[in-house]
């Protein structure tokens, strides 16, 4: 936990400070000592997202001994999550001065590290932590990863109650793309949060913003049915009945759309392995953190014309007073009634 958030800090040092921010375009096996021929080439996989006036792209990258299916699937994922970005902030995705991509490795034979943006970290503290199953893309390395295990569910995948991916391209929106003013609001949200006492202690999403974002992001798309590292805050629902101050900051990033992309329609196992959002339980160890206003009225830019919409609209109400517990489980995408009955708890 130290580690990670060092080094989304950047506070950690490379064993290569030199091949820093080097974004490769295209490498074979042989050029790394470390790589092994059957490997294949390392190169572009898949474009998710291509500027129109050719500036940049964000693609999906991996050697060629990562499956198609695994390629595909994350294209999947990362198309939905990158289609519900607000415009302006989608185009800094392939707007950047270094272009950054999302690499998929391949278990058994690959570790994170085998990812030739992340091999600097072979040989220190951090990169010998084998068993991560990706990392967020950072300033210094704009490159995300993931096990392909996870990507498609396999039933060996230890994180296979979550999506890594949907995970860690949190990170990599929180890193990398938001501007400075959206990025100094997530550090107020996250700091209520903490001060507000609404999460248990020690939580995992509350270990610092990083997290808190990454999580937010993983509950804004269905992306985990886990309760032990997010006190059970998988939904929108229920990131908006704990955490509402968040769940603004979500409503500004992306659109708040109710047709939205959600990862257990897309995940190939899900509906089998997962438990039903009903049975995890929504950890509530003291009143929820009070809705706070965020500075973001300054971050409007003339490239977007959405605004966020307060939360105690006249047109947004509960008509039930058993709203907010069929939200918490799940029924928000399973009932039509809800968005008519319930749009307050379900925060539509």
């Amino acid at each position: 936990m130290r580690l990670l958030a060092d080094y989304y800090a950047g506070k950690l040092r490379p064993a290569l400070p030199a091949a820093v921010g080097k974004v490769i375009r295209e490498a074979s096996a042989q050029q790394y000592a470390w790589a092994k021929p059957e490997w294949g080439r390392y190169r572009r996989r898949a474009v998710v997202l291509a500027d129109p006036a050719g500036a940049g792209e964000f693609a999906i990258w991996a050697w060629d001994i990562v499956p198609e299916a695994a390629v595909q699937q994350a294209l999947r994922v990362l198309s939905g999550m990158v289609g519900e970005l607000a415009p302006d902030i989608r185009q800094r995705l392939v707007s950047g001065v270094q272009p950054s991509k999302v690499a998929l490795f391949k278990r058994p034979e690959q570790v994170w590290t085998d990812i030739p943006e992340h091999s600097i970290w072979k040989g220190t503290e951090f990169g010998a932590n084998d068993w991560l199953s990706g990392v967020g893309g950072t300033r210094a390395v704009p490159v995300s990863s993931s096990d392909t295990r996870n990507v498609m569910e396999a039933a060996d995948d230890p994180y296979r109650e979550e999506s890594v991916l949907v995970h860690e391209f949190g990170h990599h929106i929180h890193n990398l793309v938001l501007p400075d003013c959206v990025a100094r609001a997530a550090d107020v949200a996250h700091a209520h949060a903490v001060a507000s006492g609404s999460y248990s202690p020690g939580r995992y999403m509350v270990s610092s913003v990083f997290e808190h974002m990454a999580n937010g992001a993983a509950a804004w798309f269905q992306g985990t049915c886990r309760s032990d590292v997010n006190d059970g805050i998988i939904s929108r629902p229920r990131l908006l009945a704990r955490d509402p101050t968040l769940f603004s900051l979500m409503q500004y990033i992306f659109t708040p759309s109710v047709a939205r992309m959600r990862y257990r329609s897309l995940c190939p196992a899900c509906s089998t392995k997962w438990s039903p959002e009903a049975a995890v339980p929504l950890l509530e160890p003291g009143p929820p953190a009070p809705l706070i206003k965020l500075p973001l009225d300054q971050c409007i830019s003339a490239a977007s014309s959405w605004r966020p919409v307060p939360r105690n609209a006249p047109d947004c109400s509960d008509m039930k007073s058993e709203c907010r517990a069929r939200a918490i489980a799940g029924q928000c995408d399973t009932h039509p009634d809800m968005l008519t009955l319930c749009q307050l708890s379900s925060g539509t």
